[in-house]
């Protein structure tokens, strides 16, 4: 498990990613939902998507209190403190975002087709924020060294981005690609935390390509001013 805190001036912002935790085993996701909700009673909601590999937005503000689902979606955002933002990942990007200067936090998942899209370009368009005043934190993801991929795959990035194998497939480089992105959007290097760890060989996360049916979750979230928060988990 990974955890960070940032202060704002319009509270504390927090970022959890969680991978193979004891307490969150449970038969199903929404069994995981709730037992992730009741350790962090502070939330008056969590809020996740049907993920479906695209950039389609789901902004979760004024929609009540509890655990929603907010339909297809693939970038979750909010204004609102005590507003969980859920994403699972098992080998693809989460990215988590906040402004230091404005009352938004955001949610990404981005896999190669993501990436394609652009998803974390839109997200950030949508919510017209300053790059400049932005945090970013990316969670786990599959590596290079372990991402084989087909030409058609490797054929919509860069070739800068991937390395040829013998046997005719492709290792695909996501971070190289996520980093081009963030370069193109104007963001310096010193404004994303990277939590480094490939998937697919760590024994603490889950990978879909080493067969796992469980997923990892990033979940980033704000208090507001003057509230004491304790890691969860």
């Amino acid at each position: 498990m990974f955890f960070s805190r940032f202060i704002t001036p319009f509270g504390i912002a927090v970022t959890e990613f969680i991978g193979k935790d004891e307490k969150f085993a449970a038969k199903n996701l929404p069994e995981c939902y709730q037992k992730l909700r009741d350790l962090r009673p502070w939330l008056a909601s969590l809020n996740y998507a049907d993920q479906v590999h695209g950039d389609s937005v789901a902004v979760v503000d004024g929609l009540g209190s509890g655990i929603r689902c907010v339909g297809e979606a693939d970038i979750l955002l909010t204004h609102e403190d005590n507003t969980g933002l859920l994403i699972r990942t098992a080998d693809c990007i989460p990215i988590l975002f906040l402004s230091r200067t404005e009352n938004i936090l955001g949610a990404v998942h981005a896999g190669w087709r993501g990436l394609k899209k652009k998803a974390l370009s839109k997200a950030l368009a949508v919510v017209g924020a300053k790059t400049q005043d932005l945090q970013f934190v990316v969670g786990p993801f599959i590596a290079q060294t372990s991402y084989e991929v087909d030409e058609d795959v490797r054929n919509e990035f860069n070739p800068m981005a991937s390395t040829p194998l013998e046997n005719g497939k492709y290792l695909l480089d996501l971070k190289a690609v996520l980093v081009a992105e963030f370069d193109a959007l104007g963001v310096q290097s010193e404004r994303i935390l990277w939590q480094s760890a490939d998937t697919l060989t760590s024994a603490d996360w889950y990978s879909a390509r080493a067969g796992d049916s469980d997923r990892n979750f990033a979940l980033i979230y704000r208090t507001h001013k003057g509230r004491r928060i304790n890691q969860a988990g």
